[in-house]
């Protein structure tokens, strides 16, 4: 459950990050980029056997890296601009309903077994997602952007569910930090030809603030790879039941640092959906 707990902290601190660049003006694609990076060294940091990359490109997982890279990206992306056209409450509830594709994804793909208290501890987890993030947007919000969310929703649940699939049928448990270090660095060679693109955003790498939170994310980022595909391998949970845990365990992990970071307010339905996801976390975990 170690495993399970870090990936949650550092998905969290993702989060908190992100706040951090806007409210700091630091421009999101350089950020992205050296947060790429620096998840791509750290990973190859981590890999404690000898690399070969004849045997890495000959492995069965490379491409399956590179395609990773690619939706991290674009996941990446989605969150960035969703957040600032739909606003922080229609992305949260999106990003965190995709946990319904990586779920439906084990149940189906791997035959995990469903049992009628797995289906209502599940249920109840959703129900509380919706109801913890919850804030009610500005008018005209949702019905002139609402197709980013979905977008959005579609993408960051088929990563998760492509995490799940590498880790169950191509990746060795001792090449999870390769792999991780190669998505992420599949990653930030496509971060980089974009900014070819954009010559102007070159001269925010003077900025000090730039390299120290676009490290830090890329810490948070390989950190919640890193660690979610160790819980899958390590957790001895069925993974609908880590999948759940992790999103639920990020919510309310994330409501506690706007709570205590940046003072935000929760409503009475707030509060509730909290209560109902201890009560779910509760429940799946238990099932072990």
């Amino acid at each position: 459950m170690i495993y399970l707990l870090f990936s949650i902290l550092s998905a969290s601190s993702i989060t908190l990050l992100f706040k951090v660049l806007e409210r700091k003006s630091v421009p999101l694609l350089p950020a992205i980029i050296i947060n790429y990076l620096a998840a791509f060294i750290v990973g190859f940091l981590f890999y404690s056997g000898t690399i070969d990359f004849q045997a890495i490109r000959e492995s069965n997982w490379f491409a399956l890296s590179g395609i990773t890279g690619v939706l991290f990206i674009l996941g990446f992306f989605l969150i960035g601009i969703t957040t600032q056209k739909a606003g922080i409450a229609i992305t949260t509830i999106a990003n965190k309903m995709s946990v319904i594709i990586p779920i439906s994804f084990s149940i189906l793909y791997y035959h995990e077994a469903m049992t009628l208290v797995k289906t209502g501890g599940i249920m109840l987890a959703l129900i509380a997602v919706i109801m913890a993030a919850y804030r009610k947007p500005a008018l005209g919000k949702w019905t002139t952007v609402s197709f980013l969310p979905l977008i959005m929703f579609l993408v960051v649940g088929g990563i998760d569910s492509v995490i799940k699939l590498a880790q169950e049928s191509y990746v060795p448990a001792n090449d999870v930090s390769l792999f991780s270090a190669l998505t992420f660095g599949s990653a930030g060679i496509i971060g980089i030809i974009l900014l070819l693109f954009k010559p102007g955003l070159w001269k925010s790498f003077n900025n000090a603030w730039l390299w120290g939170l676009g490290t830090a994310l890329g810490l948070a980022n390989f950190g919640s790879m890193f660690f979610l595909m160790n819980a899958l391998n390590h957790a001895q949970l069925d993974s609908s039941i880590v999948y759940g845990v992790n999103h639920l365990g990020v919510i309310l992990v994330s409501i506690l640092l706007a709570l205590l970071l940046f003072h935000e307010r929760l409503s009475l339905l707030n509060r509730i959906g909290i209560l109902l996801a201890a009560v779910a976390i509760s429940i799946l975990t238990m099932l072990a």
